[in-house]
């Protein structure tokens, strides 16, 4: 398995209406094309937060420190055709 993190670059409302960071964790098999993979996330997190967000890759550590900083952040799961997507919603403190 890879696991690949991707970071939007706009802040995310979570259901109290406060401003989050929307990160996201794909695990996928190792021979699967992380560029296809990364715009199909990308299509299907849009759709699931009904807004236009742009995403940036960050490293594991980078999305550990996000995930860090909310312990009590909301978290979900999409299933895409070749990879299991982990979205986490961490407060911007």
């Amino acid at each position: 398995m890879t696991k690949l993190f991707l970071l939007a670059n706009e802040p995310v409302p979570n259901h109290q209406q406060q401003d989050c960071r929307l990160v996201i964790e794909m695990n996928s098999p190792v021979e699967a094309d992380n560029v296809s993979l990364q715009k199909a996330a990308e299509v299907k997190i849009k759709k699931n937060f009904d807004q236009p967000l742009t995403f940036q890759p960050i490293s594991e550590k980078a999305a550990a420190e996000y995930l860090s900083s909310d312990p009590a952040n909301n978290t979900g799961q999409l299933e895409l055709e070749n990879a299991r997507l982990i979205w986490h919603l961490p407060r911007i403190v």
